[in-house]
Formats: structure tokens, sequence, C-alpha cells
């Protein structure tokens, strides 16, 4: 039982190592995300080899509306985040 556990764990850490890239990131990207009620840009600034930081932007609308009352309304959501992200 225990030769299976190291031969499946051998395969497994073989196949890992024979496929792994180099970590590498670009200098510079930006772009724009659009949706149904929303646009979002973002832009990835490269830090080091391994590290890039991604600012984002954007706005999400929403409409509601009452059966019995006669009106529709617009709901605006905005909201930004900053995160750092680490590319293995």
């Amino acid at each position: 039982m225990k030769k299976k556990y190291l031969v499946l764990f051998v395969l497994a850490v073989l196949s890992v190592t024979s496929y792994a890239q180099k970590a590498s990131v670009e200098k510079s990207t930006y772009g724009v995300q659009t949706g149904f009620l929303g646009v979002w840009v973002h832009r990835e600034v490269k830090l080091s080899n391994e590290i890039a930081l991604r600012a984002e932007v954007g706005m999400d609308l929403g409409l509601w509306g009452w059966r019995f009352l006669s009106k529709i309304g617009i709901f605006v959501s905005s909201g930004n985040s900053f995160r750092a992200s680490l590319v293995l």
C-alpha cells in the first residue's frame, strides 16, 4: 500500500517539474472589460519578474421596478480595488 502512494507521489512530482515554465511578468498591460450593464478598466504594472500590481476601477448598473408602483429606478454601483498578484 505504501509503495503505491510512493509511486503516485513520485509520478506527480515528475509530471509537475517536467512541465514547469519560467515565471515572467509583462512590462505593462491594460484592458477594458464590459458587460451588459457595466464597464471596468484595469492596468497591470510590473514590479519584478514575479510580481505585478493590478489596479481596477469600474461601474455596474442595475434596473429594478415595482409592480404596484409604476416607477422604475436605476441602481448605480461603483468600486475600485487594488491588489498585488504573485505569478508562480
